[in-house]
């Protein structure tokens, strides 16, 4: 259904444990999706702040797919720090959050996350839009890049009323 923050997850590992859950999803009146489980690497968060881009990978972030320190699948357990560091931005990370903001009427300002599996394969697991974690050293000058883009945006729409009201 509608849960988030690794609320109403199940790991399922065979079989009969999938038949028990998909009998407890039948009488909940609620969707569920499957998608197989990822032996993650990191995280890879993507960010686009009108014409800029960054992206961060996270040994440990609100939702990762690795056991933490608690054994905790789906979480890394209270307390515990992310490890965070800013990566070059690819062409494909641009490609993706491009595609991400034209998918949505033109973004200015979006996010996507991805797992990061084992093996180096991609898997893009969420899209944000202004409602993104920010992450890192770099959180307070992504504040002020999304503030700035606010402002000169409302300047824009304010400068366009006044024209309009001239005549």
């Amino acid at each position: 259904g509608h849960a988030h923050g690794g609320l109403g997850k199940v790991k399922v590992e065979n079989e009969t444990a999938y038949q028990d859950i998909a009998s407890v999803v039948a009488v909940s009146g609620q969707y569920v999706t499957v998608e197989n489980y990822v032996e993650a690497k990191h995280d890879l968060h993507i960010f686009k702040i009108g014409d800029f881009y960054r992206a961060i990978i996270c040994s440990h972030c609100c939702d990762c797919r690795r056991p933490s320190v608690t054994g905790q699948w789906k979480s890394p357990g209270s307390g515990q720090t992310s490890v965070v560091e800013e990566v070059p931005v690819l062409d494909r990370y641009k490609l993706w959050i491009d595609k991400v903001a034209e998918m949505f009427g033109g973004l200015t300002i979006c996010s996507l996350e991805a797992v990061v599996g084992k093996d180096d394969s991609e898997h893009i697991i969420e899209v944000n839009d202004c409602a993104m974690n920010l992450l890192g050293d770099t959180m307070d000058e992504d504040r002020k890049m999304i503030a700035d883009l606010v402002l000169a945006k409302l300047q824009s729409l304010q400068t366009g009323l006044n024209s309009m009201t001239k005549w």
